[in-house]
């Protein structure tokens, strides 16, 4: 899984951290960047629940894989736009997310519970360190040569993934009757609604500034492709370490406390951002910004383990969506936001990041 997340990734790392400028490129406004990833959220919004109930059906490797595979197109559909909305398609078919549900159901049905955040932020940071070169690479590419041999050079990335995939064990969901007593669900069901709640409201806060990063880089501070690459490059090599420290700080502590830490580091990083247009400073902002990439994957150690076994595919699929509807509504208010003042959505980012540093730090739901 992690060889095949890092492939994956290489190739979409050569991308996606410009996708923004490159939709800006194709006559869009901010707003309208905003809408194409609302577009991509819908995506994301109206798969997991599906993708839930398949892995908790049939074979948890085949929908992971089948997952992959509906994103295969979408970099050769994206070298076919010459305006920005025959790239909606596309984006929504890459907002499919078929296979997450069956990814992090895999991962907590394998794991022992004290080793669950390393394992999850071990497997997100194989993905991260995949981004660590290829936005610069990418980024050079497109401007020396062209971005289409760019979105060319994804699809064969994405095809060794999905071989990789092949080499991984088939695992179906567990059906022992004495699994998990029925008080012990309700339990646990209630323990992922309320922490499904705080993952809403942490991926909302996380998107509403994402895809603004660059369009900032380069709007405000004029910065080109290739030095914005080098600043996303930094970023996931950032996420790659923070992967595996905050993995490691979730076991050893508390996974709570661990996404607390991650969201006070990104508060820093967003200061950095606002406060300096020195490439140096970016570049330290950038590495700090990292965390951020990280809580995704810790909030899924804290609520895969907690999903009744039998159920646990649709149940990790319940906050899958409640993640990308917030991620579309983030999606829409960022790029309104950011059409006001460019400055105005960080700002709405560190004041909700710190209430939510503050809630996990002091909360006492079950973990």
């Amino acid at each position: 899984m992690c060889v095949s997340n890092f492939v994956f990734a290489f190739g979409e790392g050569l991308f996606v951290y410009v996708l923004p400028n490159i939709i800006r490129g194709l006559q869009a406004t901010p707003a309208e960047v905003g809408l194409a990833y609302a577009i991509l959220s819908v995506g994301s919004i109206i798969t997991p629940i599906p993708g839930g109930f398949l892995a908790d059906k049939y074979d948890r490797k085949k929908v992971i894989i089948l997952g992959c595979l509906v994103w295969l197109p979408v970099p050769l559909l994206f070298s076919l736009a010459s305006y920005w909305t025959q790239l909606l398609p596309s984006m929504f078919l890459y907002g499919f997310f078929l296979g997450g549900s069956a990814t992090s159901a895999y991962i907590a049905s394998t794991v022992k519970r004290e080793e669950m955040a390393r394992a999850f932020t071990a497997t997100s940071a194989s993905y991260w360190m995949g981004y660590t070169f290829s936005p610069s690479i990418g980024a050079y590419i497109a401007q020396q040569i062209s971005i289409n041999v760019v979105f060319y050079l994804t699809t064969l990335f994405y095809t060794l993934a999905i071989i990789v995939l092949m080499f991984i064990s088939s695992q179906y969901a567990t059906r022992e009757l004495n699994a998990v007593k029925e008080e012990d669900d309700t339990y646990s069901v209630r323990s992922v609604l309320l922490w499904s709640l705080f993952l809403t409201m942490l991926v909302f806060s996380i998107l509403l500034t994402r895809a603004l990063i660059p369009q900032f880089l380069a709007d405000v501070y004029k910065y080109d492709k290739f030095p914005i690459g080098i600043i996303g490059s930094v970023t996931f090599a950032g996420a790659t370490l923070w992967c595996l420290l905050l993995g490691r700080l979730g076991d050893r502590w508390r996974k709570s406390g661990a996404v607390s830490a991650g969201l006070g580091v990104s508060v820093i990083a967003t200061l950095v951002l606002l406060l300096t247009d020195n490439f140096a400073s970016l570049i330290l902002g950038a590495f700090l910004m990292g965390a951020s990439y990280t809580l995704w994957s810790l909030m899924g150690a804290i609520i895969g383990p907690l999903a009744p076994p039998r159920t646990r595919g649709r149940w990790i699929s319940v906050s899958h969506t409640a993640a990308t509807s917030a991620a579309f509504a983030a999606s829409l208010v960022g790029g309104i936001l950011y059409e006001t003042s460019p400055s105005t959505p960080f700002f709405i980012f560190i004041v909700a990041a710190a209430m939510l540093a503050l809630l996990g730090l002091v909360s006492r739901m079950k973990e």
